[in-house]
């Protein structure tokens, strides 16, 4: 093929924490690779969009050099202009490629660095997040686990069984109050996974190994570690960056309200409080205050700043 009839662009969406390109039919990106397509190409760019298979757990260095590697596959002749859009921790990777390919100690990173134009991560944890700490205790790796396959059989079937949901938000509540137990986490994960076919149940349990086997990313997105990583990763002045936020709503009675009487809805309410409680305890010292003209960006889009 010819340089002037090559794609221009390559975009590669990148998974966050826990993230597969696929696992069994199931894609981490869902229908997003072909909506990005088409919506590029009615802007009249040539462009590709390609979905990076990642280390779902590993450090920020190992999974970028797992995407340095795929872009170098995917683009051998180094014709092509890079975006890079990262979900969750997967902005992380975006950052540390555009802005330290040096680090990686890979011959063809810094020319795959040359030429990355964009990078936009998408409710990324830029300044760490409390959930991580919690998460490398040896209890909250396996209540990890147990919401991770819940999000996989939700993707499945829909919605978690209601017994294993509200003994879920128990074991939530319980772990805040006390520390939590293992037992009942294993006997929902088992209960879940047996809800799948044999295949599947074989895909799922070598994927949760590929997991055990590295969680080196946890302890980076402990606020203080990412203190060090943001002092360490500066924006390249030559990259455009965009950063897409999400904004929860605080739980209590209106939100409680909201999400409905019935019990399946106070019991998903009940992991969100949890999960939001979990999350809220970041460190004042980790807040970094944004600039007047993010200030205001974001007072337009939510009607007021976050606490």
């Amino acid at each position: 093929m010819s340089q002037t009839t090559r794609t221009l662009h390559h975009v590669y969406l990148i998974p966050g924490f826990f993230g597969f390109a696929n696992l069994g039919d199931l894609k981490y990106f869902s229908h997003a690779t072909d909506v990005l397509a088409h919506a590029l190409e009615q802007a009249g760019l040539q462009a590709e969009v390609h979905a990076v298979k990642t280390w779902p757990t590993s450090n920020v260095k190992k999974r970028t050099t797992r995407l340095v590697e795929q872009i170098a596959e995917r683009d051998p002749d180094g014709l092509a202009q890079i975006h890079l859009v990262g979900h969750s921790s997967g902005g992380l990777d975006a950052r540390m490629l555009a802005a330290h390919p040096a680090g990686l100690g890979l011959p063809h990173a810094e020319a795959i660095a040359a030429r990355v134009r964009s990078v936009l991560t998408i409710a990324s944890p830029h300044r760490g997040t409390p959930l991580a700490s919690m998460f490398t205790t040896v209890v909250g790796a396996q209540l990890l686990r147990v919401l991770s396959l819940a999000m996989i059989y939700t993707l499945r079937y829909g919605r978690v069984p209601m017994g294993v949901l509200a003994r879920m938000a128990g074991v939530l509540v319980r772990l805040d109050n006390a520390g939590g137990e293992k037992d009942p986490l294993d006997q929902l994960y088992d209960e879940l996974l047996s809800d799948f076919s044999a295949d599947r149940q074989q895909e799922i349990r070598q994927f949760f190994r590929e997991v055990g086997e590295d969680q080196s990313l946890l302890p980076q997105l402990i606020p203080q570690a990412m203190a060090v990583f943001d002092a360490t990763i500066r924006d390249a002045p030559e990259v455009r960056y965009g950063c897409v936020l999400a904004k929860a709503r605080q739980p209590g009675v209106g939100s409680a309200l909201a999400a409905g009487l019935g019990p399946y809805s106070q019991a998903s309410h009940a992991i969100y409080s949890a999960l939001y409680q979990f999350t809220a305890r970041m460190p004042a010292d980790q807040l970094n205050l944004p600039t007047p003209a993010q200030s205001q960006a974001i007072r337009r889009f939510f009607g007021q700043m976050p606490e």
